[in-house]
């Protein structure tokens, strides 16, 4: 059913390109305690999937405590700490169950009844600016109303941060009637 009073969405460095993300993990970075959370997260929605198929011995080892002790400082100092060695196992991507949990999560696969304003900061190490300017020229290849802001020089954290004016800005002139900004033709629409 249609929300009748849906204005639009902002995300923030968001993961809104889910198959960039997981893909994006097979990098060496500090952040790779986030394909750990990425198998969980494909468990979840897909039980028959054995995790011992994505995820490496090492990084295995930590799966229970990385989903349930602690969150992104904790996952930070285990990955920091050498632990989890490489996280992936070769060929996790060409699992079906994988496949299926990022065809369904496929950026903009369904229609949305709103604009969205599109935040990524240019020097973020968790979220792949270029993941979420993609996703934004997915959106406007689906004629989506949809304005992308890259921050320069900004990581994940301080994008929050030094954004939210231009997030309330967004949000307020959205209550207020105006029309979404969008930036299509400048992304290549």
């Amino acid at each position: 059913m249609k929300d009748q009073g849906y204005l639009g969405a902002v995300a923030v460095a968001g993961t809104v390109n889910p198959r960039w993300f997981m893909l994006f993990e097979q990098m060496n970075t500090p952040e790779s305690f986030y394909a750990v959370y990425a198998a969980y997260a494909v468990k979840a929605r897909f039980s028959a999937l054995d995790v011992k198929e994505m995820l490496s011995p090492s990084a295995f080892a930590h799966h229970g405590d990385l989903t349930s002790v602690g969150c992104w400082y904790y996952g930070a100092a285990v990955a920091r700490s050498g632990e989890l060695g490489r996280v992936l196992e070769p060929g996790w991507e060409d699992n079906a169950l994988v496949q299926r949990f990022m065809a369904e999560n496929e950026t903009f696969r369904r229609p949305i009844a709103g604009p969205v304003f599109l935040l990524a900061g240019g020097a973020d190490q968790s979220v792949p600016p270029e993941s979420i300017r993609e996703a934004a020229e997915e959106a406007c290849r689906r004629a989506v109303t949809v304005q992308f802001r890259l921050y320069p020089g900004l990581d994940h954290d301080p994008l929050m941060d030094r954004s939210t004016p231009d997030q309330l800005d967004w949000i307020e002139r959205r209550f207020a009637g105006e029309p979404a900004p969008t930036n299509c033709g400048a992304l290549g629409r």
